[in-house]
């Protein structure tokens, strides 16, 4: 018996879609409305905000994540990534 092994897996999926002039247009037409923003978001740079942030870009650097791995860095406690 073999296991397959899937390369792919454990990395982060990009969505695809099918872009078509009707598509392209809808979007151009929403150009220079207004959005409605009710309030702000992440106004202090907390842990969960970094980790977050992280997650949602599928960096898995731990100095963004581990606080005692960054504190073995030059840093000396978790930072941010770069955006």
């Amino acid at each position: 018996m073999s296991l397959r092994v899937n390369p792919m897996e454990g990395r982060a999926q990009l969505s695809e879609a099918d872009l078509t002039n009707d598509s392209l247009t809808d979007w151009a037409d929403r150009v220079g409305k207004e959005m409605r923003i009710a309030n702000i978001f992440n106004q202090l740079a907390s842990y969960e905000a970094i980790r977050n942030f992280a997650n949602g870009i599928g960096d898995i650097n731990p100095l963004y994540r581990d606080p005692d791995y960054a504190a073995q860095t030059r840093y000396g406690a978790l930072i941010a990534p770069p955006s």
